[in-house]
């Protein structure tokens, strides 16, 4: 149970986790966890960022991996397994996770028999589309 009186000592300051917390922007539970837990030295837990969400781009679009899950319908989680395995990020995005089958084929908009269909396409009125039979509304 963190204790929000805890006093740490960092850059010659004597704090209070709450107080640099509030300070760094850094969620109080994740200074804790590194300090007390983690035994991290407390300027390195206070000066090292959180984890950011990997930015993906595809064509000349870029956005953050959780928002290409949102347009594309594929689960976050899966996406970013399959960029850690070195996809390709068009294909980590729109190879449709039921059956293994690309969409590639049937190009981006899909037909309806698949049960997969992307919820916004990449390519806004498809004038950057990179494919010449592209059937995008």
């Amino acid at each position: 149970m963190p204790v929000y009186g805890d006093y740490v000592t960092a850059f010659g300051e004597k704090k209070r986790i709450a107080e640099w917390s509030k300070e760094t922007g850094i969620p109080f539970h994740t200074l804790y966890d590194r300090i007390r837990k983690r035994h991290w030295d407390p300027e390195r837990a206070l000066t090292q960022p959180r984890k950011q969400n990997r930015t993906v781009t595809i064509g000349d679009v870029s956005l953050p991996l959780y928002r290409w899950a949102e347009r594309t319908g594929i689960n976050y989680k899966t996406a970013q397994a399959r960029l850690d395995k070195g996809w390709e990020p068009y294909d980590a995005l729109y190879k449709d996770p039921m059956s293994e089958k690309s969409t590639d084929s049937i190009r981006h908009t899909l037909r309806p028999s698949s049960g997969y269909r992307p919820k916004e396409c990449v390519y806004p009125a498809c004038e950057h589309c990179p494919y010449s039979d592209c059937i995008c509304p």
